[in-house]
């Protein structure tokens, strides 16, 4: 019966070689269990440095004035420029003259809203007195005569400094406005010159003279219209007051004459001094109220 096992036994295992594909008599080779390997772990990653985003400034972009265009509201940049005056070139030749009196006039833009105007003005004339020859012919005599004349004073001398301070209400092209200035002036003339030929043996010396100094202020009103990026045109009103006011005048006359035979002068001499105060003017600061602009 062993036998027998021992034969059913073999018959087992060479059936089972056959269908595995294993050689008959070959010893089944031991099994073992292999343990299922564990995924391996993914590498760490290096840390990632926190980029700072890249901050681009943006190209500053200047206001776009097309040119020859006029400028558009809120372009009111700080910028300079001369003043003058307009006139009716209909009545005037001249239709451009000096912005109140003033020689040399510039107003300056502190911001949009607001301005300064500043002005001077010098003026030195000579005019001296004029010897005039008169002759005269009666048969075969002639007679020659002088004549010694002064048209106005024979040298004046001014000068005048204004500020002014505007604020404009909006910023656009056409803007009202409003503000304040404060002048000073200065004058003087003199008549000076001496005759000694209008009247034979007689010498006639002149010596007048008059200066007068103040300050004034003044409020001023008007609308003033940017009508290109390098032009503008204005229109105004000025109240001024002028707070004082030093006069001071003089009249000297000295005569000499020899006429009798005997030297003799007489001398007059005639003076004055006052001084003003709050003298008004409503009239207006400017002819025509018109006023051209050219920007630099």
């Amino acid at each position: 019966m062993a036998h027998a096992l021992r034969r059913n036994l073999s018959f087992s295992v060479t059936l089972a070689a056959l269908f595995c594909g294993a050689p008959v008599g070959a010893q089944p080779a031991s099994i073992e269990a292999n343990p299922v390997a564990e995924p391996a772990a993914a590498p760490t990653p290096p840390p990632v440095e926190a980029q700072k985003p890249e901050v681009v400034a943006a190209p500053s972009q200047a206001p776009a004035h097309a040119s020859g265009a006029a400028t558009v509201a809120g372009s009111w940049e700080p910028t300079g420029g001369a003043i003058f005056s307009l006139f009716n070139i209909l009545q005037n030749a001249p239709f451009l003259g000096s912005y109140r009196g003033l020689g040399i006039a510039g107003q300056y833009h502190l911001d949009p809203k607001s301005a300064v105007r500043l002005g001077v003005a010098f003026v030195r004339s000579s005019n001296p007195a004029v010897v005039r020859k008169n002759t005269t012919t009666e048969g075969g005599d002639e007679v020659v005569s002088y004549q010694v004349t002064a048209a106005g004073p024979t040298s004046a001398f001014a000068t005048v400094l204004a500020a002014d301070y505007l604020m404009r209400l909006s910023t656009s092209s056409l803007s009202p406005y409003f503000g304040g200035g404060l002048t000073f002036g200065y004058s003087q003339s003199k008549t000076q010159y001496t005759d000694d030929l209008s009247v034979p043996q007689q010498v006639t010396s002149v010596d007048n003279g008059n200066k007068t100094s103040g300050f004034a202020i003044a409020g001023i009103g008007g609308v003033e219209w940017r009508l290109h990026e390098r032009f503008s045109v204005f229109a105004e009103y000025n109240l001024s007051i002028n707070l004082v006011q030093w006069n001071s005048d003089h009249q000297d006359t000295t005569v000499e004459d020899s006429s009798s035979g005997t030297p003799g002068s007489s001398h007059t001499r005639s003076e004055s001094e006052t001084t003003r105060f709050f003298n008004v003017n409503l009239g207006l600061a400017q002819g025509g109220q018109l006023g051209l602009i050219v920007h630099l």
